[in-house]
């Protein structure tokens, strides 16, 4: 099983790719710069280095898999977005929307080839529990994984009759410095400590704790398997916002 992780470089994507060259997997490792790529390097076949924002790399990722098959694309790769909408400049803001959302069919676009040989793949995209309802602070953040679910829901049965799922995974907090950056914004944006804010935050998790990396990772490569039935959408937020 040949798999491509994007934002293999950031905590979740690195998880994940372990956990696929655990099993086993033959896996290619993408993000933005070779740096990035440390964290993975040790268990990826292959690594990438490219901008998904780009459309000349997107051009040489497709060349990349050209003639070749893929198992399943893990779009790991975000940045954070918290913040008050009236605080965030347009320069911000289109940042976030691109990254989180238009290169997610963009990514799509450039592996459905390679997705759709061989009795075809899957590819998952990981979005957030932020698609799943409104946040306070959190809105350009949230119409960005929004967007990202919504497509996935409109796009999986059509690509579902050539053997390519597409699925969307909906984690909640999970351990992190995406996440240690979100916490900061959004403690700034209500006066108080990061420390009050997550005391506050972890009332409302019914597990009464974030997730960790490694469960993430699980559940996305839960995904990406195509041996048996998945749901288009799996939200795992440990219980905050049911499914």
């Amino acid at each position: 099983m040949t798999v491509l992780v994007t934002g293999a470089g950031g905590a979740i994507g690195s998880a994940v790719v372990r956990q696929l060259a655990e099993e086993g997997r033959e896996v290619v490792a993408h993000d933005l710069t070779a740096e990035a790529l440390a964290a993975a390097a040790d268990w990826a076949a292959e690594s990438i280095v490219g901008d998904l924002t780009s459309a000349s790399d997107l051009k040489a990722l497709r060349r990349c898999f050209a003639g070749e098959s893929l198992d399943a694309v893990i779009a790991a790769h975000g940045i954070p977005g918290a913040g008050a909408l009236e605080h965030m400049s347009r320069k911000r803001i289109d940042a976030i929307l691109a990254v989180n959302a238009v290169t997610i069919p963009a990514l799509l676009r450039a592996t459905l080839a390679s997705l759709a040989a061989d009795g075809g793949g899957t590819f998952v995209a990981i979005a957030s529990q932020a698609a799943l309802r409104g946040e306070p602070d959190n809105a350009v953040y949230c119409a960005s994984k929004w967007a990202v679910t919504g497509w996935v829901s409109a796009i999986a049965p059509h690509l579902a009759a050539d053997g390519v799922h597409v699925r969307a995974l909906c984690p909640g907090r999970t351990e992190g410095p995406l996440l240690e950056s979100a916490l900061e914004g959004f403690a700034a944006e209500t006066g108080q400590t990061v420390e009050e804010y997550v005391a506050d935050i972890l009332k409302v998790i019914p597990l009464g704790r974030y997730a960790r990396v490694e469960e993430t990772a699980a559940a996305a490569v839960y995904l990406a398997e195509t041996s048996s039935a998945r749901p288009t959408i799996l939200a795992t937020s440990g219980g905050e916002v049911p499914s």
